[in-house]
Order: C-alpha cells, then structure tokens, then sequence
C-alpha cells in the first residue's frame, strides 16, 4: 500500500511508468535579450527526440527550467543553466519501461546535451537564409 500512495503522490499510478529523463542541461546567457537565441538553440536541439516520441507514436511533453543545474555531475552555482526534460504526458498511454530502454538504446550517447552552441549557430544559420530572401 506505501508503494501506491508513493506512486498516486507522483502522479505515476502505472507501476511500468517512467517519470522523465533530462534532454538538456546546458549553460545559457541569462541576459533577457538573447533569451529567443537560447530558445532557438533549445528548439533545434528537440527535433531529433521530438521526431522519435511522435515516431514511437508516444505522447511527450517538454519542461523547460532554468537555473541550477540537474546534472548532478555538474557543480556549478555561478552560471545560469537550461535544463529541458522530457516527460510521458499521458494523454493516451504512460511510457513503459520498454519505451524508456528505446529511447536509452537510440539517445544515449547524446544525453543530456550539455552545450547549446551548436544548435544555436544552426538557429542563427537558418535566420540568416530567411534574411536573405
């Protein structure tokens, strides 16, 4: 009966549920003029875990905080950091412990994603093209 109360307190009533999983905990500039940069880096780092979940035809949501990190291997108080987690959101059906080993088994070796810049230059690339036309 302690494991179901612990459960229904988590919102996780499925006993093959799986809470979440950090996408990203990355540093970010915490001046408020490049937060659409910081956004546009996070947006491009999504699609690849965006497309798997709708591939998987598995219900997702993103939770986006910002401030310390959740990597515990991170010890860091004095930068702002962007942590993104991916969550089962069911609406249809929760995420099963096979669906967490196939998201392990295609991501692993991506998460969490630790450093924006990449993404945030491709954001930046694909603004200048539209600039351009």
């Amino acid at each position: 009966m302690a494991d179901n109360k612990e459960n229904f307190l988590k919102k996780n009533i499925h006993e093959n549920t799986v809470d979440s999983v950090l996408l990203i905990c990355a540093p970010c500039n915490d001046d408020a003029d490049y937060e659409w940069i910081t956004e546009a880096g996070i947006h491009n780092a999504l699609i690849p875990f965006r497309k798997w979940f709708e591939s998987m035809d598995t219900d997702y949501q993103f939770e986006i905080n910002y401030g310390n990190p959740w990597d515990e291997s991170i010890v860091d108080g004095m930068t702002l950091y962007v942590n993104v987690i991916a969550k089962a959101s069911l609406r249809t059906r929760p995420w099963t412990k096979e669906d967490m080993m196939m998201f392990k088994l295609k991501f692993s070796d991506k998460l969490p994603i630790h450093d924006l810049g990449p993404y945030i230059e491709e954001a930046l690339r694909s603004e200048e093209g539209t600039d351009s036309n």
